[in-house]
């Protein structure tokens, strides 16, 4: 077991919190799966608050969060040194926002070709709220 980061345990509010080794790679990256106790293996770790992101992009994230639970995808994490958020939903599907750009990435299995990444580049919040709802939507404007 490794000691967990002050800041995570200020999030959680544990004074004996740890992390398994084999997930200790991913805590600089806020990656990590398990912490003691606290959530399951599959649910987020680290979903910051609205008020600990930065000014200019809380009202994106607030919206991107909503229209995804609207949708019924769940937020496995939110990288902020990254300005991007991961949402899950069935066994493989995932899509990735980059809110600083509005850059979506849907992560799919497709029946003929090999899983690979789909790009939008400055999505707008109609535009977001098809992808969630069917993330094989064909915008004629994305790439691999």
């Amino acid at each position: 077991m490794i000691r967990m980061p002050s800041f995570i345990k200020r999030l959680f509010g544990k004074k004996d919190a740890f992390v398994r080794p084999a997930e200790a790679k991913g805590h600089a990256r806020m990656g990590m799966k398990v912490i003691r106790g606290v959530r399951p293996a599959d649910e987020p770790i680290i979903a910051l608050e609205v008020t600990d992101i930065e000014p200019e992009y809380r009202s994106r994230v607030r919206m991107i969060r909503d229209v995804a639970a609207q949708s019924g995808w769940r937020e496995v994490f939110h990288r902020p040194q990254e300005l991007r958020l991961r949402y899950k939903k069935g066994k493989n599907d995932l899509i990735d926002v980059w809110y600083s750009k509005m850059t979506v990435a849907t992560i799919i299995d497709h029946p003929t070709k090999p899983r690979r990444p789909l790009f939008r580049k400055m999505v707008d919040k109609d535009l977001l709220r098809k992808i969630f709802e069917k993330p094989r939507t064909h915008t004629g404007e994305g790439y691999y």
